[in-house]
């Protein structure tokens, strides 16, 4: 699964790249999206022997309708959610200062297409296999870990060298946009964890649960932007993610009741892990600060791996045995065959 995406998404880029270079505009935008999604499907059925078929009965239909219009549900709260910034940002701010919230928005997406939704593609099937059964608590703050100690770093990393990433791939004329995705970075942080949340109601057959909290995510996103859109880019960044802040813990409870996951072992698992990534965050920007080499990216090809030293350290220290059982996934994952 991962493969597949990863595979159909860098085709469709590029096509999707060279078309805009050579002039289609909108066109290579819609040949992108359609060229994703038709490798992606080609490759899930090169996968698998398995066809669908007519032979089927009316309990079975019944179930999956049954099911799937809480989902449906939720996609249309999910839509006006994650629209309802765009909305107010041009009703408030004008259609200048959205074009340069997009731009930080798109960066955030594609870090969360990168590292959150990859990952999901493989993290849900693999748990749902497991069942419901007694040591699905311990899988689920597994996945939640691991999701953690990988997405932490990253999105830590890019909170602090905001500026010198928009420098390098958009140029310096939406430098403006560099605060916005130092803020929109947390929320992203929060969604990586999140989709264990949703991936849970599921599994358990709570979609109605998925529905309530997409609904309570969607109003309290418009109530929010009501109120603070109209005093900037940066006073929207920080509603919404204080907005996904104060959410979170409501979706996350919902899970713990179903897994019967403690909340002293969740913080366990998760406290030391945030403090390594604040800490390299506050390394990384302290060096920055001190000796900036004035190109984005000899900043980035520098502090990079910096940051990568940093936090390899503390997480040596402090969590040991969560590395070296990454790297012992990591050593599987190149030897295995294709």
């Amino acid at each position: 699964l991962a493969i597949r995406s990863f595979l159909s998404i860098c085709v469709g880029g590029g096509v999707g790249i060279y078309m805009a270079v050579k002039g289609y505009g909108l066109e290579s935008l819609i040949a992108q999206q359609l060229i994703t999604s038709l490798l992606g499907a080609l490759c899930l059925w090169a996968a698998t022997p398995w066809r669908p078929g007519l032979k089927t009965d009316l309990n079975t239909i019944a179930s999956v309708l049954g099911f799937s219009r809480y989902l449906s549900f939720s996609a249309v709260t999910a839509f006006i959610s994650s629209q309802s910034d765009v909305f107010f940002s041009s009703y408030y701010l004008g259609a200048a200062a959205t074009g340069v919230y997009n731009a930080a928005k798109r960066i955030i997406v594609a870090f969360n297409l990168i590292f959150v939704a990859g990952v999901n593609s493989v993290a849900f099937p693999t748990i749902a296999a497991q069942g419901q059964h007694e040591n699905y608590k311990d899988i689920f703050l597994r996945g939640i870990v691991y999701t953690a100690s990988l997405t932490a770093p990253v999105y830590a990393g890019l909170a602090v060298l905001s500026h010198d990433l928009v420098g390098l791939l958009l140029g310096e004329t939406w430098l403006t946009a560099a605060p916005v995705i130092s803020i929109l970075a947390i929320g992203g942080f929060l969604s990586s964890l999140d989709q264990y949340n949703g991936n849970t109601r599921m599994i358990f057959d709570r979609p109605h649960w998925q529905f309530y909290v997409s609904t309570a995510n969607a109003v309290t996103n418009i109530v929010v932007l009501l109120i603070f859109a109209r005093y900037g880019l940066q006073a929207l960044a920080f509603a919404l993610v204080a907005k996904t802040a104060i959410l979170h813990p409501l979706s996350l409870g919902l899970a713990m009741k179903l897994t019967g996951l403690r909340v002293a072992d969740y913080i366990k698992g998760i406290f030391p892990i945030l403090f390594c990534a604040l800490v390299m965050g506050a390394g990384v920007a302290f060096m920055h600060a001190q000796w900036n080499f004035g190109h984005p990216a000899i900043n980035l090809l520098v502090y990079i791996p910096c940051g990568v030293a940093i936090y390899g350290v503390l997480m040596l220290c402090l969590k040991r045995a969560l590395v070296l059982d990454l790297i012992d996934i990591g050593r599987h994952i190149v030897r295995k065959p294709v």
